[in-house]
């Protein structure tokens, strides 16, 4: 989490605020350890992603709300290329109310999809935007009130779904880029599984019979690549079991 924290504070835009806000779930942070620009927010119950972030935009003042994941990172000049593209769109009598960054993994790939470039590729699959490239506008925000959070970890691509379907463009900024690392880009487990299932049946009525399959056909390939990774760990590169 100080990592996220740090790649917030050095940025060449400088954040208005630092919002941490701490589950039950995760370890304490010493609130004298952190820097005196960041407001530690803690809670005595465990909060899923949506609802941490849904508790930091309410502590919020400023008015867009640039959120990272606590094992996340942004590259140092994330915010400042943010920043140019909200006014540029401003100057041309946009005031943008979503935007989104690249993403991309440790070594610099981009985790944005080709191959699901269509702008309803979220009903299927997350074609590369998460909680950690994504920036809102804070009264945008609040009116769709926030992340819903019994969606969870699909929370984003709720949001996002929503969104488009309110007839709200996005904005996709590709100089600015959050970096995934591979402990939460390989997160599987029964939640997913039940997160999934809630997001396709929510939208079910409004999404076509091709994405439906392709929706349940992703699930299987996620639960397909998982049970391969742990297979491939318990196996020494001689071939024999740990």
């Amino acid at each position: 989490m100080l990592d996220a924290i740090e790649s917030a504070l050095g940025q060449t835009c400088a954040p208005d605020e630092v919002i941490v806000v701490e589950s039950k779930s995760e370890l304490m942070i010493p609130p004298k350890s952190l820097p005196a620009k960041v407001r530690l927010i803690t809670s005595s119950s465990t909060l899923s992603p949506g609802a941490s972030r849904n508790r930091g935009a309410e502590a919020a003042s400023s008015e867009y709300l640039a959120f990272l994941d606590d094992d996340d990172l942004w590259d140092f000049q994330y915010l400042e290329f943010i920043s140019s593209a909200i006014l540029l769109a401003s100057s041309r009598g946009n005031r943008p109310n979503l935007l989104h960054g690249d993403l991309v993994d440790e070594q610099g790939t981009s985790r944005r999809n080709p191959k699901f470039s269509s702008e309803r590729a979220f009903f299927f699959l997350n074609p590369g935007i998460t909680g950690s490239n994504l920036v809102v506008r804070r009264e945008f925000f609040e009116g769709m009130g926030g992340f819903d959070v019994a969606i969870a970890p699909s929370e984003d691509r709720d949001f996002l779904a929503r969104t488009y379907l309110a007839g709200v463009p996005f904005i996709y900024v590709r100089e600015a880029r959050a970096v995934i690392r591979a402990v939460s880009g390989e997160r599987i487990s029964n939640r997913f599984l039940r997160s999934a299932l809630a997001f396709i049946f929510k939208y079910w009525r409004v999404t076509k019979p091709s994405e439906k399959v392709l929706a349940f056909g992703m699930i299987g390939y996620k639960f397909a690549s998982a049970v391969k990774r742990t297979l491939r760990a318990r196996v020494s590169p001689l071939g024999t079991r740990n």
